[in-house]
């Protein structure tokens, strides 16, 4: 298990709120990413999936905005409030369409993602689309997506749990050889890339070391160009009382309550002595790996306390990569006073309760979940992030919001 993620969790307010469909909004600040959520409902069913709580796990996914209606949501949130902190002309956090839903699983989804993209390419400057999906893609998709010229990131999400013989998913999800397939064809295109997830490693799915070693071998060769390893969550908006996960990670759901991420830690040290042989990337946080597709450092201060331990030094991540984030680690913010003001305006606080120092910028109130990941979007590049409290307002809470409380 990560430790130091969830620090003072006591800070965070909301932990015992069900959040429910409505909601979820339209656009939001999520930990690595801007989410944008059209639609909701999967008919997926994985037993770990915190759509299980909302009641969106096994459902048909519902259109609630139109790709047009969402064109302009992201235009208006990008050069809206959040504009007086981020400049949209230059930011280049993701957008992840389709965090409640998975966009492959139906026609309906696929031929809304493909026209979002279109909208998107004509309404705002080039930024990353991320995917997240468990479907199947297909050369035609592809095709329409690679037209509008915008980046593409595909996290092909595979627990591995159907070659463990562990049915903990069902319905339309792919199997192993799909999201190697699935990878293959990416690589074929102009403007897109693909990521792994690998979640939950836990130790019941966890193959033999020789398995393994042929496994993290498959991805590499599969044009992957990297793996993001994340463990069993637990808490507000995880559906931990699923029989599935109760009978068959049992060991895994024995672990002590206050783990808020079960990890099989020496799974990921196979793991990573495998993919470090075949010069594969694995990393534990999609910041990442969204780094490496970008060739920027990355951009949440993983490399920094209370992360770097278990988060970036352990993670098998090329040479090259590691000096970009360590040419931003070498860098200091010089204008502290006027970002504090800009800052203190963003949240509507009094100036003298936001503060630059020491290569921190220290929030002296609580705060909310989106408003503290709007500010590590604009500055976890530069600064730590520090805050009294967070007031939680989705199903999970990222572990950089969770690291980001003051001590």
């Amino acid at each position: 298990m990560q430790e130091g993620a969830h620090d003072g969790l006591r800070g965070v307010a909301g932990d015992e709120r069900q959040v429910t469909g409505p909601a979820v909004p339209l656009v939001a600040e999520h930990d690595s990413w801007i989410t944008v959520d059209p639609i909701l409902g999967c008919p997926a069913d994985c037993a770990y999936c915190y759509l299980g709580p909302l009641g969106l796990r096994s459902a048909r996914a519902a259109e609630r905005a139109t790709p047009e209606t969402v064109a302009a949501a992201v235009e208006d949130h990008l050069w809206g409030r959040r504009a007086g902190v981020v400049d949209p002309a230059y930011d280049q956090t993701p957008l992840c369409v389709g965090n409640y839903t998975d966009m492959l699983l139906t026609r309906p989804n696929r031929e809304a993602l493909v026209r979002i993209v279109e909208l998107l390419a004509e309404r705002i400057p080039r930024r990353p689309v991320v995917v997240v999906t468990k479907g199947r893609l297909d050369p035609d998709l592809l095709a329409a997506l690679d037209q509008p010229g915008f980046p593409i990131f595909w996290f092909l999400s595979q627990s591995m749990a159907r070659p463990a013989g562990l049915a903990l998913e069902r319905g339309p999800v792919a199997d192993l050889e799909t999201t190697l397939d699935n990878a293959r064809l990416v690589s074929r295109t102009t403007h897109q890339k693909a990521v792994h997830f690998w979640r939950p490693f836990v130790a019941e799915l966890r193959p033999s070391r020789a398995d393994l070693e042929k496994l993290v071998g498959r991805l590499a060769a599969s044009g992957l160009s990297s793996s993001v390893v994340v463990g069993l969550t637990r808490g507000p908006g995880v559906p931990l009382s699923d029989k599935r996960l109760v009978t068959l990670l049992s060991r895994s759901m024995a672990a002590p309550a206050e783990q808020w991420e079960v990890f099989d830690e020496e799974g990921w040290a196979e793991a990573r002595e495998a993919a470090e042989a075949v010069d594969y990337p694995l990393y534990r946080n999609t910041s990442c790996a969204l780094a490496l597709l970008a060739g920027q450092p990355e951009a949440l201060g993983t490399w920094r306390p209370p992360y770097a331990e278990h988060r970036c030094l352990p993670a098998a991540c090329p040479l090259a990569q590691r000096d970009r984030c360590g040419a931003a680690a070498a860098a200091e913010w010089t204008d502290g006073a006027t970002l504090a003001a800009r800052v203190a305006a963003f949240l509507g606080l009094d100036a003298g309760l936001v503060s630059v120092t020491a290569g921190k910028l220290v929030i002296g109130d609580m705060i909310d979940e989106f408003d503290y990941n709007t500010l590590l979007h604009g500055y976890g590049r530069h600064l730590a992030i520090r805050a009294q409290g967070v007031r939680r307002q989705k199903a999970w809470l990222g572990s950089f919001t969770g690291g980001g409380l003051a001590a």
